[in-house]
């Protein structure tokens, strides 16, 4: 299934016949679609924060992203996922390929993607917050 919405739509539906575009679903809904997901394939290439990155490995899923300047600073350079250069579809759909057959890349970005996503659990945020803070104001 295809997930959102984004200004390729009306050209995805052209080219992907066949395929599900799913849009505004409940939050039950989409983090259910998410687990039962093998991978996150997310092609934008302008993207502010790239959440849907951390929700899809929270949900045990690696991705295939694009290497752009947020989602390398968010995934720490890749973390739990695979990085393809900017316009080399060969490169992204490679990397779809391989994390379908090869079970312990596969396996391994799992286990990147559990130890990332405990960063960004809110009560490690708000701790590394204070302790940043408490450094700043020297207490």
């Amino acid at each position: 299934a295809r997930l959102g919405a984004g200004p390729e739509e009306e050209n995805l539906k052209k080219i992907m016949s066949g395929a599900v575009f799913k849009k505004n679903l409940p939050r039950k809904e989409l983090v259910n679609l998410m687990e039962k997901s093998h991978i996150l394939c997310h092609p934008s290439t302008e993207e502010g924060f790239g959440i849907v990155l951390i929700e899809s490995l929270a949900a045990d899923t690696p991705y295939i992203a694009l290497n752009i300047p947020a989602i390398k600073e968010i995934t720490f350079n890749g973390k739990g996922g695979i990085l393809a250069e900017r316009n080399d579809i060969k490169a992204f759909s490679k990397a779809i390929f391989d994390l379908l057959k090869n079970k312990n890349l596969y396996n391994s970005k799992q286990l990147e993607g559990k130890a990332l996503v405990n960063k960004y659990f809110w009560k490690n945020i708000a701790q590394e917050t204070y302790e940043y803070y408490r450094r700043v104001a020297n207490v």
